[in-house]
């Protein structure tokens, strides 16, 4: 089944039927006539044209040495062109690809895992596709002309190439929806130590002793010029990866499983902690988001941990706030908020985010657009973290992701659980009493009639009404009595 639109309208699609569909394979049976209906005016369809994919990440990283803290690497990657006609590959202009390269850990802390970016380069522009043959890329036939990628074949940019300075080029420059970027790139030609503008880690990200149990993710993200809008987002693939031995100031990495294509590397979370939910988010005609959540209890009854990982694929337009909204009086804790660290001269700031409490909302954000147009946006091929303990179990809400640069919308809303809302447990019916009158709600809930309420969640599991729920909604009816 295939579904075709000529665009996005802003908003958010199940993340699982999303690659459902740019797969073209069939949808879940689950999936509800309203998510259907969302899906066919949000979700892209296969068109025509290139389709650069990466292929294969490997065989290794190569090391290039360490300037304090933090070590220089390289990856070799591999691009494939599944799409109808060859993709363009002149290294002459700016109309070749550029590729990214990204490491990413998941760890536990606390009791609550965290996956977060650790690592990012500047880019490779590519030069002459090579064609060749490769595995899970289709039928190679070779043109014998370097300015193009075939469909069905492959080319190579060994580690030694993707670490080559003279041809790495900053993010800043780079549009990653149109794949735009400036000729003759920034800095091209420059050369410098060790680590500039290669893949740079932190010694002590990778460190065991201080990330026990820790597993890695490189991922690679390529940015074609002359994809059509439908084929931009399946431009990454992931792989996992192992840390060695210390020698020569630095962690030796390698690679401990095969490639994951079409997918970015926050697509690893769910594969290495359950309970992790994926929402899509799109800005109309423009780049994609995916929200990736997870709430664990680690006080019984008392103490809910709520982490959030923001990535943005390819918005130009960067994302410049982040909101959680909870109910007057809940109590929060332990608020945090991680990024990824620019370098080698990127003009961006490396600022936190701030948080701030009130009105009912926790809000990240760095500084507007009209204040600072190189302020510390999530800018594409990045992933930001929030997180925060609460004194509320989750309920299904909304989080909103504020748009950094002008344009319209000016934010997208994604489907998230958030801390209950309910001020009155028990008053399932909203009239400021708990009693009998709010029977008949519940049982409609129960049914399926209508909307859960938060104020019918009573009972562990929360974030679903069940009959733990109205034996807890029995046992509070004693008597009739007021809200508090």
């Amino acid at each position: 089944m295939r579904f075709s639109t000529d665009g996005f309208a802003g908003c958010l699609v199940s993340h699982s039927c999303f690659k459902a569909l740019l797969a073209g394979s069939r949808l879940p049976k689950t999936i509800s006539f309203s998510l259907l209906a969302t899906l066919l005016f949000t979700a892209p369809s296969r068109g025509t044209g290139p389709d650069v994919i990466v292929s294969t990440i490997g065989s290794g990283f190569q090391k290039y040495g360490t300037v304090g803290d933090i070590t220089g690497y390289a990856v070799t990657t591999v691009s494939c062109n599944i799409g109808t006609t060859s993709a363009i590959w002149l290294d002459t202009n700016n109309q070749h690809p550029v590729i990214g390269q990204n490491m990413y850990r998941y760890k536990v802390v606390d009791g609550a895992g965290r996956f977060e970016q650790i690592g990012m380069s500047w880019l490779k522009h590519g030069f002459c596709a090579a064609d060749a043959s490769g595995p899970n890329c289709g039928s190679c036939s070779p043109d014998g002309n370097c300015d193009w990628l075939t469909v069905g074949c492959t080319d190579t940019y060994g580690s030694g190439l993707n670490g080559n300075q003279s041809d790495l080029g900053p993010k800043s420059d780079v549009n990653a929806y149109t794949g735009v970027f400036s000729y003759p790139f920034p800095t091209e030609g420059q050369t410098g130590n060790a680590i500039y503008k290669r893949l740079q880690i932190h010694n002590a990200d990778l460190d065991p002793a201080q990330n026990p149990g820790a597993s890695y993710y490189c991922d690679v993200h390529y940015i074609p010029t002359d994809e059509n809008h439908n084929e931009r987002f399946n431009n990454t693939s992931w792989r996992p990866t192992t840390v060695g031995t210390f020698s020569g100031g630095g962690w030796n990495l390698a690679f401990g499983g095969t490639t994951h294509q079409q997918e970015s590397a926050i697509e690893a979370w769910p594969t290495v902690e359950s309970g992790v939910t994926l929402v899509d988010g799109f800005v109309p005609s423009e780049g994609r988001f995916i929200l990736g959540y997870k709430v664990t209890e680690i006080v019984p009854d008392t103490t809910w941990h709520y982490e959030y990982a923001l990535y943005n694929m390819n918005s130009d337009r960067s994302a410049g706030f982040f909101y959680v909204p909870f109910a007057v009086g809940t109590n929060l804790s332990n608020i945090g908020f991680h990024d990824v660290d620019y370098h080698s001269g990127e003009p961006y700031s490396s600022a936190d985010w701030t948080p701030v409490l009130g009105g009912g909302n926790l809000t990240w954000a760095t500084d507007s657009y009209t204040t600072n147009v190189n302020a510390n946006a999530l800018r594409w091929g990045t992933t930001y973290n929030f997180r925060f303990d609460a004194d509320r179990p989750p309920f299904a809400g909304l989080v909103k992701v504020g748009l950094f640069k002008p344009g319209t919308p000016t934010s997208l809303n994604f489907s998230a659980l958030v801390p209950n809302s309910c001020t009155c447990p028990g008053d399932v019916n909203n009239d400021g009493t708990v009693s009998g009158r709010d029977i008949a709600a519940l049982v409609d809930i129960l049914l399926g009639n209508v909307s859960a309420s938060p104020c019918a969640d009573l009972a562990a599991s929360y974030n679903a009404i069940d009959l733990a729920d109205s034996d807890a909604f029995v046992d509070m009816l004693m008597g009739e009595f007021g809200c508090p």
